[in-house]
């Protein structure tokens, strides 16, 4: 699947595959060769919809889930998925306060990351649950692009 990444300024990559390339920009006389290394998205959606304690969860296409409703209790849709041990990131689009986020839990409970900015961790190989949730007393009407990239 395609994996397109934007930056600052507008610009943005798209890779038909993993792996290391290179840019090459030219400006005039100027050239300049940018290294770029294209990490897909390892996260895995669970089957939807799905509603959840209030909340409605929905597929957005792309990746992306789309929660409207008023949270009664924690309100989580969640898939487990074996990963390779790996240095990993974890992270999601979406303004934060919203009260919606993703989280990576291992399912003997040692690990548990939050998306609460960019999270980065060597994970060991194993069984994790991959979370999409919404706190208790929560009204969301927002979608989130739950982001898993393997670096090594």
């Amino acid at each position: 699947m395609p994996t397109t990444t934007a930056f600052r300024g507008g610009a943005s990559v798209r890779a038909l595959k993993e792996g290391d390339t290179s840019i090459t920009i030219t400006a005039g006389s100027i050239v300049k060769t940018i290294p770029v290394s294209v990490w897909g998205n390892k996260w895995v959606l669970p089957t939807l919809p799905a509603t959840r304690n209030g909340i409605t969860f929905t597929a957005a296409g792309d990746g992306m889930v789309h929660a409207k409703g008023t949270a009664t209790d924690w309100a989580t849709i969640l898939v487990t998925q074996d990963l390779p041990a790996g240095e990993y990131t974890l992270e999601h689009t979406l303004a934060d306060g919203v009260g919606l986020f993703c989280e990576l839990k291992s399912t003997d409970g040692r690990i548990d990351l939050f998306s609460r900015g960019t999270v980065k961790a060597t994970l060991p190989a194993g069984d994790y649950q991959m979370l999409v949730s919404v706190s208790p007393g929560k009204t969301v009407d927002a979608t989130i692009t739950p982001i898993l990239r393997k670096l090594n």
